[in-house]
C-alpha cells in the first residue's frame, strides 16, 4: 500500500510511479478525476481514506467505483481531538438540565465550565433533531 498525497502534479506522479499497486491510501481530498486516473493508470482494487475525505465524496462516484470493482475502504480514526471530559460526566450535566437546573449550577457541581454544558445541551438538540432557538 501507497499513501497518495500533496499537490495534483505531484500525485498525477505517485500513481505512474505505482501503476502496478492495488491498494491506495488517500490522505488528500480526492478529485473525479484523481479516481479516474486510478482506475485508468494503476491497478488499485481496494482505497482506504479517513472518514472526513469519505464524506466528500460524491454518491455517484463510490457507485462508479463499486461498479468497476475498486472498494473504498474507511479509515477508523475519528477525526478531531479527544474528549476532554469523561461520558459520564457530559451524561450527568445533561440529566441535571433536564432536572431544571441551571447551567451554572451544573457548571459549579461538575467542575465543568458552563460553555462544555451549553455545547453538550446543543449537540444533543441537533442529533435529535430539535430546533436549537
Amino acid at each position: 500500500m501507497w499513501n497518495l498525497r500533496g499537490t495534483r502534479l505531484e500525485m498525477w506522479q505517485e500513481i505512474a510511479a505505482h501503476r502496478h499497486e492495488t491498494v491506495v491510501c488517500i490522505k488528500t481530498k480526492p478529485s473525479r478525476q484523481l479516481f479516474l486516473r486510478l482506475i485508468d493508470q494503476t491497478e488499485v482494487k481496494e482505497i482506504f481514506i479517513s472518514s472526513g475525505i469519505y464524506k466528500t465524496v460524491p454518491q455517484k462516484v463510490k457507485d462508479a467505483l463499486n461498479g468497476v470493482g475498486v472498494r473504498i475502504l474507511v479509515e477508523g480514526n475519528r477525526a478531531g481531538r479527544p474528549a476532554k471530559y469523561p461520558e459520564k460526566k457530559k451524561q450527568k450535566a445533561l440529566e441535571l438540565l433536564h432536572a431544571k437546573k441551571t447551567a451554572k449550577e451544573i457548571s459549579r457541581e461538575l467542575s465543568v465550565p458552563t460553555s462544555a454544558i451549553y455545547w453538550w445541551k446543543w449537540s444533543g438538540r441537533a442529533k435529535k433533531g430539535k430546533k436549537t432557538a
